[in-house]
């Protein structure tokens, strides 16, 4: 999983979001939570692959920075949308 921030300061996550990557991936986003604000925009567009881990580790993200801010997924892939569907998170992610 590759992960940066774009000129705008949105978080950019390229690869897989799935069970293998996890441990790594939540690391390098808790440690962007602590130099970002409070308005957390993500860009999952370019995300291959994402699993049930991959989602729970999203849910936690939104929950953890909605506790002081906003968070809001810019653009997802075609892979992200159909995983947030069939998992009926789409409108939690939504709202």
């Amino acid at each position: 999983m590759e992960i940066s921030k774009d000129a705008n300061g949105t978080i950019v996550l390229k690869g897989n979001l799935a069970v293998a990557e996890i441990e790594a991936t939540h690391t390098r986003l808790e440690a962007m939570l602590d130099e970002s604000n409070q308005t957390i925009e993500v860009d999952l567009k370019e995300v291959a692959e994402i699993d049930t881990a991959g989602l729970q580790l999203l849910y936690s993200f939104k929950k953890t920075i909605e506790e002081t801010g906003v968070f809001h997924i810019r653009d997802a892939s075609t892979a992200v949308k159909e995983a947030l569907t069939l998992s009926g998170f789409d409108n939690y992610f939504r709202g």
